[in-house]
């Protein structure tokens, strides 16, 4: 914590700052700086200051005679986070009538792996900032189907992240959901009653699909069947093929086609379901 606490002071810093700071750790008269500057800029390999590189990144070195496993498990956490973080072990030694001697071992990350881990770290990062993309995407993409004036999915709805949204259906256990994926979207209705009742979704199931005529007539276009063979849930779904990766003038298009659909699929499915029997 006391080197975590360091390195985000340290990261705030100005070149100017640092200089002035590592003259007065020095001895050195504030006021004639040139030798702590020129350490400085020998420790990170610079001709001159450069205010714009400075501080863009702090590496943290741990050296202890000992680590814990609490310790090494945050390290190789904070690691996997992309930040730079290493733990050096540094064992003192005596011989009898010796001189001190001082083992000094790297321990994260292992020498021979440490470009492997950093190939491995890249790409972790380069996934989460593509996931951060793709959350924003989606959640824009939640915000203007919640604007459109005929969207039934209620005030108290707010934009989400994840990948769909979905109400609950005038039938326990069963919702209709708006599911967008970066190139095809759907609404569909879900059929998952828990607890007790798990054995009545094949039958919720049945019921609509013996109504299948009828529902799809209303509908106005063919409809996806998914009995889900093997599970306790089942689906009835309508896709299209574009998702929250379209191009921006597509979208608009493409949510208004998903909630018309949607207003559609609830149309048709909820008298069935109001007829349902256990």
């Amino acid at each position: 914590l006391q080197a975590l606490r360091y390195a985000a002071m340290v990261s705030c810093m100005t070149f100017e700052q640092l200089v002035e700071a590592h003259a007065r750790f020095k001895g050195q008269n504030t006021h004639d700086t040139s030798e702590a500057r020129a350490d400085i800029l020998d420790f990170l390999g610079w001709k001159d200051a450069d205010e714009e590189q400075f501080g863009r990144d702090t590496r943290i070195l741990l050296a202890s005679a000992d680590f814990g496993k609490e310790l090494t498990t945050t390290v190789l956490w904070l690691r996997d986070r992309g930040l730079d973080i290493r733990c050096v072990r540094m064992q003192p030694y005596r011989e009898s009538n010796g001189p001190l001697l001082l083992d000094i071992q790297q321990l994260i990350p292992l020498p021979e792996t440490t470009s492997f881990q950093i190939q491995i770290n890249t790409k972790r990062l380069e996934e989460r900032r593509n996931m951060s993309i793709e959350n924003e995407l989606r959640f824009r993409f939640w915000e203007r189907i919640l604007a459109n004036a005929d969207s039934r999915l209620g005030k108290e709805k707010v934009p989400v992240s994840y990948n769909w949204m979905g109400m609950a259906a005038n039938l326990s256990g069963v919702s209709f959901s708006y599911v967008v994926n970066q190139d095809v979207s759907r609404v569909e209705v879900y059929i998952n009653r828990s607890g007790g009742k798990v054995t009545e979704n094949k039958s919720i199931f049945e019921h609509l699909k013996n109504n299948k005529a009828q529902i799809e007539d209303e509908f106005g276009s063919t409809l996806i069947w998914q009995p889900l063979e093997g599970k306790k849930t089942s689906r009835i779904k309508f896709e299209i093929n574009k998702g929250y990766l379209s191009d921006e003038n597509d979208l608009d298009e493409l949510q208004s086609s998903l909630v018309a659909a949607m207003n559609k699929l609830q149309d048709s499915v909820n008298p069935f379901l109001g007829s349902w029997k256990p």
